[in-house]
């Protein structure tokens, strides 16, 4: 069980190794570009999160309305 164990962690590792390289490949080759794209990045995860309040305040209101007028939801 061990091997198998140790197989897997050096599978994922290794990946994770290779991400690593090419993130810093990416960073080495072109500074500004990857800074660009993290700040690119950064904003998409920060309006994906406020879509998803919105999303969730407006049903919300809409499991309130329905409270409101008798329906079960």
């Amino acid at each position: 069980m061990d091997f198998l164990h140790a197989q897997r962690e050096a599978g994922i590792d290794g990946k994770f190794s290779g991400l690593l390289c090419v993130h810093k490949m990416f960073l080495e080759r072109d500074v500004e570009l990857f800074e660009q794209c993290q700040r690119q990045h950064a904003e998409k995860e920060t309006k994906d999160k406020d879509i998803e309040e919105q999303r969730k305040l407006t049903w919300k209101r809409l499991a309130d309305v329905a409270t409101e007028n008798g329906w079960t939801i």
